[in-house]
């Protein structure tokens, strides 16, 4: 068996909002590692949407299924279920707070020092139906199963804008906040298999392409060997033999389904907050338009409540990311 692990981030380029990085773990046979999901899981998931009334679970980066303006029900469709059973948990979540508890321990307490994060209570889901959710928390882990195949692993970092900004004043360097954060994801995930066989796949991050003296800092147990270092992929290696560590970074990476599933998950997270967060300023300013957050909206969404920011004593840097 091998644990097979996806990472990938939503929310990298806005000036508002957090970042989110998630991070998905599956264990399941080796011939199945380089083509997962191959035939054997036909009509179980799929990168590609399926017809409307099919059973089949569609996981594909979250620019393919989220679309804003129609909802969260299709995030909704595989994050939650796959949370449960990532977990180990008979029902899926019931709000907000809880799911932040399950795959982010400590964010809600970061996330309600700011006002805008202050209703965690909020009930899930939210445009999904909850039976069909929890019908397929109990079907997915069968099937699966029967393909000798669990998902293992489902955890998140929430950046929020005034974490963002203290990892730029630390590192200087939006890249190395990213790289870093999603690396300690990794090793917080790979540590609870430490005699497995793993093979990571991310994103490219900024378009950089090395990441070796990273990784020996992060993993300092192992030589950490480089395999190839290009535009289009780089890939490493470490550990004793029987339980290696491979990580690959590369250009598309999201398309993999352990990565897709994590761009879902830190998609459908990211969402729940920039809901928070304008409807927190859409009380304070009736009429105000909605912001996604990034650079060009998100001067003009600032623009419009600086005068309030001044009246409720909130500081720049507890809202706008410095880079």
């Amino acid at each position: 068996m091998v644990i097979l692990v996806g990472v990938d981030e939503a929310g990298y380029g806005p000036n508002l909002g957090p970042l989110a990085v998630a991070a998905t773990a599956w264990s399941l046979p080796a011939a199945e590692v380089e083509q997962f999901p191959g035939p054997a899981f036909e009509g179980i998931l799929s990168g590609c949407r399926p017809a409307a009334k099919a059973s089949t679970l569609w996981i594909a980066d979250s620019k393919l299924v989220y679309k804003s303006g129609k909802g969260l029900g299709l995030l909704e469709r595989a994050v939650l279920p796959m949370a449960a059973m990532a977990h180990q948990r008979a029902e899926i979540v019931t709000s907000w707070q809880e799911l932040l508890d399950l795959l982010s321990p400590g964010a809600a307490g970061r996330l309600a020092a700011a006002p805008w994060y202050s209703d965690l209570a909020s009930p899930l889901p939210r445009d999904a139906q909850r039976a069909e959710l929890e019908e397929l928390a109990e079907q997915l882990p069968r099937q699966l199963q029967q393909r000798d195949t669990r998902i293992v692993s489902l955890e998140t970092r929430l950046l929020t804008a005034a974490d963002f900004n203290e990892g730029i004043r630390r590192y200087d360097n939006k890249g190395e906040l990213l790289s870093r954060t999603s690396l300690e994801l990794v090793r917080s995930v790979i540590d609870r298999f430490p005699t497995d066989p793993v093979i990571v796949h991310c994103d490219k991050h900024g378009g950089r392409n090395r990441y070796a003296d990273l990784l020996q800092e992060l993993f300092p147990d192992y030589l950490v060997e480089i395999h190839g270092e290009s535009r289009e992929l780089s890939r490493y290696r470490w550990g004793p033999p029987g339980c290696r560590r491979e990580i690959r970074f590369a250009v598309g990476g999201d398309s993999f389904l352990p990565t897709a599933l994590a761009s879902m998950t830190a998609k459908y997270l990211r969402e729940l907050c920039m809901a928070a967060f304008n409807a927190y300023w859409q009380r304070q300013l009736p009429g105000l338009q909605p912001t996604a957050g990034y650079p060009l909206d998100a001067r003009r969404f600032m623009e419009s409540i600086n005068e309030l920011c001044q009246q409720l004593d909130i500081e720049k840097d507890q809202l706008w990311r410095c880079r």
